[in-house]
């Protein structure tokens, strides 16, 4: 829970602020306090679904409900930006035209980041420098930025949306009520005031990070905001459009299966195939290192595991044909040397030491995590995996 008093503080300021905002709102009866609760709604059910972890984390998870609509929701938010600037006429502020182009492609580039540019939907490898660069092996930017700063400023996405979420929903509002004259030409993109509890909020979730997959969570809500928050005329079809979003990011994880069921059954047998070679290779004697075996839970993309150094296979090694990674200068460069199935997905491996069990799996033709490793395993679709009990004689 909260990490410490200074969080706790913070967050009871914000909330009163908010409780200020909601009580003005009503009594006012603004007629486009629609958007304004429509943003308080989806701000209380993430919190309530977050109470659930186990179901709060099936949602979550890559090619999940919350990151579809996390992609639907900047995509909408990013057109809407880009019909305004369109709409804007001669006598608007070339300020405020540029502002709205550049929230639309800020919006639309958010949008590709986060489905990884449709890597896992149509299954291609990522180009080289991603493979190189980003840890998690997708298409993405925001990964290859991880862990660098500029400036002395950390450019971790978590970073990235409290900066977004304070400097754009909340600092340009307060900037325009203190220096209205100065803000007035680009005033049709600052966010409403009685939003920045919100945009406050977003950023405290990312900073105190409460609970697991947190991230995922501000930055859905972060787009329903800049959806929501836009200094537009109220117009019913907002509703309907949210309502759109949410449905259509229900549907589409079960619905994509067309695209991601290419050559299933050979890519199946293949996958079978090479995680008991993945296998094979990581039980041989001497391969895994003491350090994986003291950690009492380990979950990592293989390629990250062995970046990390837990382990290191054998020149007979089955799965890489006798030959190096890509992590060596001189290693493989295909799809086996970064440890990748038949669909460009990476092959994982997961060490429970309570247990002595240690899994290999992939994501198998949905290219989505669908197995259960918690308390016993459990496949609830398409996952390729192999399990093993290691005996206690084997643990360093």
């Amino acid at each position: 829970m909260f990490a410490t008093p200074p969080q706790v503080f913070l967050l009871a300021i914000i909330l009163i602020g908010l409780a200020v905002v909601s009580i003005q709102t009503v009594i006012r009866s603004d007629p486009d306090h629609g958007r304004f609760v429509w943003a308080l709604v989806i701000a209380v059910v993430l919190t309530v679904l977050s109470c659930d972890r186990s179901n709060y984390a099936f949602m979550m998870q890559e090619d999940g409900p919350a990151e579809w609509a996390t992609f639907y929701i900047f995509l909408v938010a990013g057109l809407s930006f880009a019909r305004r600037a369109w709409r804007q006429n001669a006598s608007s502020s070339w300020r405020q035209t540029l502002g709205l182009g550049l929230l639309a492609l800020f919006c639309f580039f958010v949008a590709g980041e986060e489905i990884s540019w449709a890597q896992r939907l149509f299954g291609f490898k990522p180009p080289q420098i991603f493979l190189e660069k980003n840890y998690q092996l997708e298409a993405n930017f925001h990964n290859i930025l991880k862990d660098k700063s500029l400036a002395g400023i950390p450019l971790d996405s978590k970073y990235f949306v409290i900066l977004t979420a304070g400097l754009f929903g909340a600092g340009l509002p307060v900037f325009q009520r203190l220096f209205p004259e100065t803000a007035k030409p680009v005033s049709g993109i600052i966010p409403k005031l009685r939003f920045t509890p919100l945009f406050l909020l977003t950023a405290w979730a990312e900073w105190a990070y409460p609970v697991k997959f947190t991230g995922e969570g501000a930055e859905l809500y972060l787009g329903c905001l800049f959806f929501l928050s836009q200094n537009t005329r109220p117009q019913r079809r907002n509703h309907f459009v949210l309502v759109g979003t949410f449905i259509l990011a229900a549907l589409t994880p079960s619905t994509v299966g067309w695209m991601t069921h290419t050559d299933t059954m050979a890519r199946t047998a293949l996958a079978q195939k090479e995680v008991r070679q993945l296998g094979r290779d990581l039980i041989r004697k001497d391969v895994l290192r003491k350090e994986f075996f003291k950690k009492d839970v380990i979950h990592k993309r293989i390629f990250t595991a062995e970046q990390s150094e837990y382990f290191k296979p054998g020149v007979d090694n089955e799965f890489l044909e006798g030959k190096q990674s890509a992590f060596y200068r001189d290693g493989r460069r295909d799809r086996i040397g970064y440890y990748l199935d038949p669909w460009n997905s990476p092959y994982w491996i997961k060490w429970i030491k309570k247990a002595r069990v240690l899994v290999i799996y992939s994501f198998g033709p949905n290219r989505r995590r669908d197995i259960l490793l918690d308390k016993k395993i459990k496949n609830r679709e398409d996952d390729i995996a192999v399990a093993y009990k290691i005996p206690s004689a084997r643990i360093p």
